[in-house]
């Protein structure tokens, strides 16, 4: 995050960036979205991180008002899995993330995995510490 915080990300596309770059900066191993549910709010998922707060409200990134099956369905697309029955229930993305302001990249690895009971799809979003 740099000292010019502003807003990059809008939306559910936005939120499912913004959950990686998350998970990625406070090191959280996983996160667990419902279709039935509401999203988690990031800002919580970070408090301990002043800097990745900041940033987060500078997207002004209601969870409440987004969809969790249109991030769930954006997510499954970025990992190659299809939204089909038969589809692969797991998958991967693979981003190169920066550490800190001008700090180096670094590869990160997330592993989704998919279950459906009753209609209600769950998907674990996995950060990879490889």
């Amino acid at each position: 995050m740099n000292a010019k915080i502003k807003k990059e990300w809008i939306g559910e596309h936005g939120y499912c960036n913004c959950l990686l770059v998350t998970m990625s900066r406070v090191a959280i191993p996983r996160v667990e979205l419902t279709s039935n549910r509401e999203l988690p709010s990031l800002e919580s998922l970070s408090v301990s991180h002043p800097d990745t707060v900041a940033w987060l409200r500078a997207q002004e990134l209601n969870s409440h008002n987004l969809d969790p099956s249109t991030v769930i369905s954006i997510l499954l697309e970025s990992a190659n899995m299809g939204r089909w029955p038969w589809s692969k229930n797991t998958g991967t993305i693979n981003v190169v993330d920066c550490v800190g302001d001008d700090g180096p990249t670094v590869d990160r690895v997330f592993i989704l995995r998919r279950s459906k009971m009753n209609g209600t799809i769950r998907l674990q979003v996995n950060l990879n510490s490889a």
